[in-house]
């Protein structure tokens, strides 16, 4: 298997700051728990749209409170709303 990325291309520095990071999500992963929300949003956006499922009627703005209040977490939740 191939890599995009080798350890050998970073800087000592790179990887200390990389390693750092590591850690800290380890420890403390309420604090990066959020960081992927857009991305997840944009999944269920793309997934109720005109392309694919084309939902009508389930806005942005919908998935996204759906989301935040944790009633969606995989495409199949939605047709258990």
């Amino acid at each position: 298997m191939r890599h995009l990325m080798s350890p050998l291309d970073l800087s000592v520095e790179e990887l200390d700051q990389l390693l750092n990071l590591a850690t800290d999500i380890k420890n403390n992963p309420d604090k990066y728990a959020h960081a992927c929300d857009g991305k997840k949003l944009a999944k269920f956006i793309n997934f109720v749209g005109r392309k694919s499922t084309n939902i009508v009627g389930l806005s942005e703005a919908t998935l996204a409170d759906f989301i935040a209040h944790g009633y969606i977490h995989k495409f199949k939740d939605i047709y258990h709303l």
